[in-house]
């Protein structure tokens, strides 16, 4: 070694500092591709993110559009004056009934304005909710509004929009005739992952004037929250929707707004 550094001095200078020049190349080289790479996730992370702020974004429009749609139909003056109606002919017939209607459309509305800000409910709540309207309902239209509720304790625990059933429900009534002659039967219940809300099909000739959002709403809401979409199935007798329930609760739940 002391030899070949004696006898070639300029070679060992030039293969040490070519040694030197590919170790800077290398650090250089790994260098940029760490940065590259920090940037191609950065920039995937950035877009995901993004994607899911629009995401929440569309689900809190949703939520906010069912909880307006909710509040607007209850308001409108004709289901404002059958309730009232209803209520005129308990107090003049059955006082203690008139009483419990009235708790029941008071538990209704209290509802209404405290679920404004969430975004699934366990369907044995939503039930319970749904049972104030059905109490209404049945008041006003007797025994020619028939409903039958087949829900277990497992498929209650499981979970739902908020204000989805509710939809189903007045959708049932609102473009259904529902007489002494024509008794109008709404039923419930579980079918596999499914709640299904059934009813015979009896259209009126004539429908109240509608916005067409209430199954739209609930269709473009489960697509947010479940890879399974409501099915809607229609013969020349049966009217027939099935929503997923959900396992739990999902991210969407905790956005406030």
């Amino acid at each position: 070694a002391l030899i070949t550094n004696h006898l070639y001095p300029d070679l060992i200078d030039k293969l040490t500092n070519h040694n030197i020049l590919i170790e800077r190349i290398t650090y250089y080289f790994i260098a940029i591709m760490v940065l590259f790479q920090s940037i191609f996730i950065g920039r995937n992370f950035y877009k995901r993110w993004i994607d899911s702020s629009l995401e929440a974004q569309r689900l809190k429009y949703e939520n906010v559009h069912a909880h307006l749609h909710a509040l607007q139909n209850q308001s409108q003056p004709h289901f404002l004056f059958n309730t009232l109606n209803t209520l005129t002919s308990l107090i003049e017939e059955d006082q203690k009934t008139a009483i419990e209607f009235v708790q029941q459309l008071s538990n209704f509305y209290r509802y209404l304005l405290q679920r404004e800000e969430h975004h699934l409910v366990h369907l044995e709540e939503e039930l319970h909710f749904v049972n104030s309207y059905i109490f209404m309902q049945k008041k006003r239209f007797g025994d020619n509004l028939k409903i039958e509720i087949t829900v277990d304790d497992e498929c209650g625990k499981k979970y739902l929009p908020v204000f989805v059933l509710l939809i189903l429900f007045e959708n049932a009534v609102k473009h259904n005739i529902v007489s002494s002659e024509m008794p109008l039967c709404i039923k419930v219940y579980c079918e596999n992952d499914y709640l299904v809300v059934e009813n015979n099909l009896q259209k009126k000739l004539s429908i109240p004037p509608s916005n067409g959002y209430g199954l739209a709403n609930v269709r473009n809401r489960y697509r947010i929250l479940s890879e399974n979409e409501i099915i809607i199935e229609e013969t020349e007798k049966i009217f027939k929707v099935k929503i997923p329930l959900l396992q739990g609760k999902d991210k969407y739940e905790s956005i406030n707004y």
